[in-house]
């Protein structure tokens, strides 16, 4: 019977220090992730509906569950077009939170390409977490030409080897809202290594909002195990809504 009793308050005591440990190996970590404080962090963006711009303003602070900072105060925005600033009132946003507000484009833009900047927290007041991210600029009705792709972002490349030998087709496609000027579109040759073995230039027609240009082009070396890499206006002609997303590129191997 003692050794029964001797056994339970021996194992409440193990349990009670097992707690014990816990805690606080624990309650540190609990107590310092209710005192860090998160500060705001304010950024802004613009996209473009019809006739209308669409500002948005986003407090993109993470969450703290355990407290409530990285609330942003009330602020005030910025937009500048063609040289007119529009102030926008910003509500307090909480962490993840956003504000959105349509501005309509004056009828004197509708027509020609112009550029928008935002600048958030346009007084300076807020402290935030990032202060370099505050301003946003983006051009508008502009051409945005891009190589048209396959499934998994590939060049979409096509040839009949046994018709057409060494003759190659692509497409490229105008995304924007204006029509492009006349550009080339560069096509590269690369091996294994990646060294260029031949670069193609090829004329491109101007070409409609939302319309496609098919481009053909010869090579007569074997483009088995090389890289196919198209560039949309490779000399830079035309200015466009989107800078980033002109080239694509296709690995060939043996099989296809």
């Amino acid at each position: 019977m003692k050794s029964a009793v001797f056994a339970n308050r021996s194992s409440r005591t193990l349990k009670a220090r097992i707690l014990t440990l816990m805690i606080l190996a624990a309650g540190p970590a609990v107590l310092c992730a209710q005192s860090v404080i998160t500060k705001p962090d304010l950024v802004g963006r613009i996209h473009q509906s019809g006739s209308k711009l669409i500002v948005t303003v986003e407090n993109a602070a993470l969450k703290n569950p355990l407290n409530a900072s990285g609330k942003a105060p009330s602020s005030r925005a910025n937009l500048t077009l063609d040289g007119q600033i529009t102030t926008i009132q910003v509500p307090e946003l909480l962490p993840q939170g956003e504000y959105q507000k349509e501005i309509p484009i004056p009828a004197s833009l509708l027509d020609k390409p112009f550029t928008a900047t935002l600048k958030v927290d346009a007084a300076g007041g807020i402290v935030e977490s990032v202060e370099t991210n505050n301003t946003f600029t983006k051009t508008f009705n502009e051409c945005d030409l891009v190589p048209v792709t396959q499934t998994g972002g590939r060049l979409a490349l096509s040839w009949d080897n046994e018709a057409n030998p060494g003759v190659y087709h692509i497409k490229v496609r105008n995304n924007g809202v204006r029509k492009s000027a006349p550009t080339i579109t560069r096509i590269t040759v690369a091996d294994r290594q990646g060294q260029i073995v031949q670069a193609i230039p090829v004329s491109t027609p101007g070409i409609a909002p939302g319309a496609t240009a098919s481009l053909s082009f010869n090579y007569d070396g074997n483009v088995c195990y090389f890289t196919l890499t198209a560039i949309c206006d490779f000399s830079r002609v035309v200015a466009e809504s989107n800078e980033n997303n002109n080239t694509a590129k296709l690995s060939i191997t043996c099989e296809d």
